[in-house]
Formats: structure tokens, sequence, C-alpha cells
């Protein structure tokens, strides 16, 4: 599997995935044993969050967090300052 198609597992696992991604997860998954296997793996490692009670972030911590990654992930003038890989 590619890290694109983990990636997009993940996102699905996540339920963060697009319209557009489910459907190729989905597919992925009916398709390749690999996929189906990692996806049952990220569920299972998923599952106890479940029991966590979500309550909602508030706007402030959601801005402030976004822009603390900006801030680390690009430099003044919107130059790349970390590479993930």
């Amino acid at each position: 599997m590619t890290m694109n198609q983990k990636k997009l597992l993940f996102d699905y696992s996540l339920g963060i995935a697009s319209d557009h991604e489910i459907r190729q997860a989905e597919k992925l998954i009916r398709s390749n044993d690999e996929a189906r296997r990692t996806f049952d793996k990220l569920q299972a490692a998923l599952a106890p969050l479940e029991a966590i009670r979500r309550d909602p972030c508030p706007e402030y911590l959601v801005q402030s967090t976004l822009d603390h990654i900006t801030n680390n992930t690009f430099g003044k003038g919107g130059t790349r300052i970390w590479k993930p890989y």
C-alpha cells in the first residue's frame, strides 16, 4: 500500500474523509486484503476512544492551534521551515 492509501484509511477511520475519499476508502477496503487488515487494525486501535466523552472544542483553541501549527511550519513570508518526512 502507498502512503497516500494509508493516509486515506487513517482519515476514513477518524471520520475526517471527504465524501469522495470515503468512496475511495471503501473501494480500497473491498478490493485490497492489506487495506482491509490495515483498516481493521486502525478500528481496533481507535475503539477505546469511543468511550471518551466528546466536548466541543472552543473556537479560540481551534484558531490558536492552527496559528501555532502555521507559525511553526512556515517562516515569515510563507517559506516552509519544517518538513514532515
